[in-house]
């Protein structure tokens, strides 16, 4: 069964995320929100050991090996948790576990964007290629699942959902990109040549960055500048959507 994109078998990734999001949201709703926190933070944990796992497989696969190498360089690469999707898994964790709003509330408006994303636009590495190879099928579920737990971390009353709770949200993601490129920088100019988090340095031939790399061919530029204005409408439109919901609910 091959999935590529835009085939059936991508868009029943897409519909299992969407129908993950709101079986959470049905299962968690009634709880009490000291037992939603610790389902989602165990959930969370569990997917951060996913990654690893996912990573073996990733990494011993002739496929991956002949598509990006097998030195040292590229084991490092894609065994430090500075992707967005397991960057925001971290600050996810942090945040329930230390009852940190503003992280959670960062989980919520920043990064079920990302992880959605990563199942729209794939990794070459993932598309074109059966979707039962392991490495492959976790990516997908992993993915998913961290869409489901980041949108339940605000659904279930967990982060601020308010133009102040955006503002800090979207200033989080500003650091945290910084702080990716940074490592990147670093990165390139220790020859690791495939250091590329968060697709700061370059689009890689994902189809969509390689757009905003048409508008502006600076690496940390390019993507900094439409994420920005993409975070601030999405943070808008999710703030009117929450607005409207509690005017219909009086």
């Amino acid at each position: 069964m091959i999935i590529s994109y835009g085939n059936p078998v991508w868009m029943c990734m897409l519909v299992y995320m969407v129908i993950l999001t709101i079986a959470l949201y049905f299962i968690l709703r009634n709880m009490p929100q000291e037992k939603k926190r610790r389902i989602l933070l165990g959930t969370g944990i569990f997917l951060m050991v996913m990654f690893y796992v996912q990573r073996y497989f990733m990494l011993t696969d002739p496929r991956f090996m002949e598509m990006y190498g097998s030195g040292w360089d590229t084991k490092i690469v894609n065994l430090l948790p500075f992707h967005l999707c397991y960057a925001s898994l971290v600050l996810f964790i942090a945040g329930l576990a230390l009852n940190k709003k503003a992280l959670q509330t960062f989980c919520f408006f920043v990064s079920p964007v990302g992880a959605t994303m990563a199942l729209l636009v794939p990794d070459v590495y993932a598309l074109d290629v059966s979707i039962f190879e392991p490495a492959v099928l976790m990516f997908y579920l992993s993915h998913g699942a961290l869409a489901a737990i980041y949108w339940n971390i605000g659904f279930q009353g967990f982060a601020e959902i308010s133009w102040k709770g955006a503002e800090k949200a979207v200033a989080i993601a500003g650091v945290l990109y910084v702080v990716m490129f940074g490592v990147n920088v670093i990165g390139q100019s220790c020859g690791i040549d495939s250091m590329n988090y968060c697709y700061s340095y370059g689009p890689e031939g994902n189809a969509l960055l390689e757009i905003f790399w048409s508008w502006i061919p600076v690496p940390g530029l390019y993507l900094f500048i439409p994420c920005i204005v993409i975070s601030l409408v999405w943070t808008t439109f999710v703030n009117l959507c929450a607005k409207a919901l509690n005017f219909i609910k009086r």
